[in-house]
């Protein structure tokens, strides 16, 4: 999920002629796996792995 919303708005001239936005995320996966050649008597074959990221970002825009 990602949010993107207008920080500033364009000035006309100068660094912010075009405005200032930014940006708020959160993303993520999880994983379960069973690992191969792993002898039937011996636990703990199964692995998981879940990650969760944040991120937050400003930018830019302007034209070429």
């Amino acid at each position: 999920v990602t949010w993107i919303g207008n920080l500033l708005r364009g000035t006309g001239s100068g660094l912010f002629a075009h405005g200032l936005n930014y940006t708020i995320g959160v993303d993520g996966y999880s994983y379960n796996f069973t690992q191969d050649n792993v002898p039937e008597n011996v636990s703990g074959n199964e692995i998981s792995e879940t990650v969760i990221r944040g991120s937050v970002g400003l930018s830019v825009p302007f034209n070429l």
